[in-house]
């Protein structure tokens, strides 16, 4: 027997059916192949009376006669040979059994009476079907509950779904010489998997196309079909495809599945509500626990008292779920519904999903069940506060499906501004954990975007949606952006909250931080002192979140002076340059100037230790025991060992790269510049001309250069510079150090 597996409605088991035949007559062509309708008794009664006829049976053809006892006799007769005989869907039990109200339809069809007609069924339709060495019968059945009624369990052959490569290879043949086109593959490829891989639907598909060609290609049906579910809807009423198919069965995939959901309804309208709640979450992975409240509260306007007993609450538990159970097993012998390897878990065809979605808004039910799964994922979704990672993985998916499917009432509206909220929350939260922040923005930008449309641009949950926006700006370096948001919050928070609400202290603390980040020290420093004498007065001195707050305060306050300080170092670094560089054009006032000025911040600003703040002590000690001695000296010398360097340096410096000389240029003050340059074009005409290796001809002996070495490397020149005066100077002269003792 065939039985379309639960994964593979319209897997095609007709077709099979009808290939077997063809392949047995080819092997046998003496066997003979009948084929019977079994959708309701009076397609069946119909096909055993014309078999009877073609097979020439004696009283075939009287109006009275029984066919089904006809056919069934001739069957078991060896001398008729061999042969093969098809039930095709066979899919309601009751037809099958002839019992209920499957009976009385026999007896209006077939007779009342025994003078009516050859007489009512003597016996179940099934034991019309002999067994038989010489024969087989082969069933077809969307039901596994029918398929059990006439064969064993082991012989049931579930029709497996139709894999994606047999999916293309359909299309393409139905296709034709369309599929040939250049591009083509990719595009069959997707409509292939958007219509499930079902083989109706692609014959439908490209029926459809090729009927509209050549003003509609694959690719502009693939994009109709993706637009919404009233185009897909269109597209999938397309009654064409299947030739072959049974002339009382549609061609429409939509209208089938539909005539299927009225009867599911007329015969369990439970499960047909279980499916009516199905068909609004994601296709894969729904969860048995989110599968409740789909059960009418009460019947025929009824209502009773709830038993808190905890015994009769046991018992109803009980009842729920075996009444769950059995609306499951019926889904499951229609092939809406399957379960996984996790038994807590089902999956649907997306078709089924949207052809319930339709039927349910033929009947107007569909916002009913849509706010249905609202409410039952926005319980089951952990909030912000998740401690279940697996779980918000698990449920993301519907509550991602859930973004489409917007309800009207207000109650519904906040739920699923909730729901939307909270689940797009631990995405936004994963991505940042994996370093994928503009996934994450993006994220936060569309949770923003639904709480304003929904709840409005005051609301509180709005409010946090826009606080995590901001903290993922802030986190990427867009640090303006994220101030406009941080300040707009604030702001809203202040009106509705007040100044001093736990919420508002929160934002006061991430704008604070965003302004230090900026440099905007003073008016962050002044936020957290805003922030701790309201965290104090709130929840007290000693509360951790006070502690907290007072140690942010601390750390802001520590950056700006390590800032300030480093900036006071670059500018006092540059005083001291300025100092030298006076001190070279002679001008010793001013240099002594800047050298106390320069030692005194450092001082202040890095210690008397700092290496710095010595060195610094070290030059100006010895401009002063210089300038000392030329003092004592200008009677009885024309020149001090600080004249031989300054002419040494103005030697040396007409032989500086030009990199060097605008370095200088740029350094010293600019009134000095022509007396500078004088200077050197002077000691150029002067010098002495020196070899290729540096000497100076004629024996003379040249003189150590004050600038030695990198132009930038100061502390190696000031070395060099004042080596040869540093000893006679200190020997003739009380050190400068000393004077300042006293």
């Amino acid at each position: 027997m065939l039985c379309s597996s639960i994964a593979s409605r319209f897997g095609g088991k007709s077709q099979l059916a009808i290939e077997y035949c063809y392949r047995t007559h080819e092997r046998s062509p003496q066997t003979w192949v009948l084929w019977a309708h079994a959708s309701n008794t009076t397609r069946l009664e119909q096909d055993f009376r014309e078999i009877a006829e073609k097979l020439k049976i004696r009283g075939g053809k009287q109006p009275q006669a029984d066919a089904f006892q006809l056919v069934h006799d001739w069957l078991r007769d060896k001398k008729n040979g061999c042969w093969l005989l098809v039930v095709d869907n066979a899919d309601d039990a009751g037809v099958m059994s002839a019992q209920g109200s499957i009976s009385q339809q026999s007896q209006t069809i077939i007779g009342a009476s025994a003078g009516n007609r050859g007489g009512a069924l003597q016996k179940r339709l099934f034991e019309y079907l002999p067994p038989s060495e010489h024969g087989s019968v082969l069933v077809t059945s969307r039901t596994r509950q029918a398929a059990m009624q006439l064969v064993e369990d082991q012989d049931i052959i579930p029709i497996e779904p139709m894999d994606a490569a047999a999916a293309r290879t359909l299309l393409r043949r139905k296709l034709g010489d369309d599929a040939d086109k250049e591009g083509m593959e990719g595009s069959i490829k997707e409509l292939a998997a958007a219509l499930d891989h079902m083989p109706l639907a692609l014959a439908q598909a490209a029926a459809c196309i090729r009927r509209r060609a050549p003003r509609c290609s694959v690719q502009q049906y693939l994009k109709e079909y993706q637009q919404s579910d009233g185009r897909a809807t269109s597209l999938l009423n397309h009654a064409a495809g299947h030739l072959r198919r049974d002339k009382s069965a549609s061609n429409a995939i939509l209208i089938t599945w539909q005539i299927l959901f009225d009867h599911v309804r007329s015969i369990r309208p439970s499960a047909a509500d279980l499916l009516s709640l199905m068909c609004f979450f994601d296709r894969q992975g729904i969860p048995e626990d989110l599968l409740y409240g789909y059960h009418s509260p009460a019947k025929d306007g009824d209502t009773e008292d709830v038993d808190t007993d905890d015994e009769n609450t046991k018992n109803v538990d009980t009842e729920n779920n075996n009444a769950f159970d059995d609306d499951l097993d019926t889904l499951r012998d229609y092939s809406f519904v399957t379960v996984t390897k996790d038994v807590n878990m089902f999956e649907m065809h997306s078709l089924v999903q949207l052809a319930t979605r339709k039927w349910l808004e033929s009947q107007d039910q569909l916002i009913k069940w849509r706010e249905q799964f609202i409410s039952n994922l926005c319980a089951k979704l952990p909030d912000k506060e998740y401690k279940n990672w697996e779980r918000c993985q698990l449920l993301f998916p519907h509550a991602k499906v859930a973004m489409t499917q917007r309800p009207q009432s207000r109650k519904s509206l906040e739920e699923w501004a909730r729901m939307l909220y909270n689940a797009g929350f631990s995405l936004a939260l994963a991505l940042q954990d994996q370093a994928r922040k503009k996934e994450s923005e993006e994220m936060y930008r569309e949770l923003l975007a639904i709480k304003e449309n929904v709840l409005g641009r005051d609301h509180p949950d709005t409010l946090i949606s826009a606080h995590n926006l901001a903290s993922t700006l802030a986190s990427q370096g867009m640090l303006k952006e994220a101030e406009v948001i941080y300040r707009r919050t604030l702001a809203t928070k202040e009106d509705m909250l007040g100044h001093e609400h736990p919420s508002t202290l929160a934002s006061v603390t991430s704008l604070a931080h965003l302004l230090a980040d900026r440099g905007c020290y003073g008016e962050s420093l002044a936020l957290f002192d805003k922030a701790c004498v309201g965290c104090a007065k709130d929840i007290g001195e000693d509360h951790p979140d006070t502690r907290r707050c007072y140690k942010n305060r601390s750390v802001i306050a520590s950056r700006d002076q390590s800032e300030s300080i480093a900036i006071r170092e670059r500018n006092l670094s540059s005083v001291r340059y300025l100092a030298d560089q006076y001190a070279t054009q002679r001008l010793f006032d001013a240099s002594t100037a800047l050298y106390d000025k320069a030692y005194a911040e450092f001082h202040k600003v890095l210690g008397e230790d700092h290496p710095i703040t010595r060195e610094c002590y070290e030059d100006r000690s010895r401009l002063a025991s210089w300038l000392q001695a030329r003092t004592s000296a200008e009677a009885g010398a024309s020149s001090t060992p600080f004249d031989e360097e300054l002419v040494a340096s103005e030697e040396t410096s007409s032989t500086v790269s030009p990199a060097t000389e605008a370095e200088d240029g740029l350094r010293a003050p600019p009134v000095e510049k022509a007396a500078n340059l004088q200077k050197r074009t002077a000691t150029d005409r002067s010098s002495p001309k020196k070899d290729h290796n540096g000497s100076a001809p004629n024996g003379q002996v040249s003189r150590i250069p004050r600038w030695s070495g990198k132009p930038e490397n100061q502390s190696l020149r000031r070395k060099i510079k004042l080596q040869s005066s540093v000893t006679s100077l200190q020997q003739k002269n009380m050190s400068f150090r000393d004077t300042q003792a006293r």
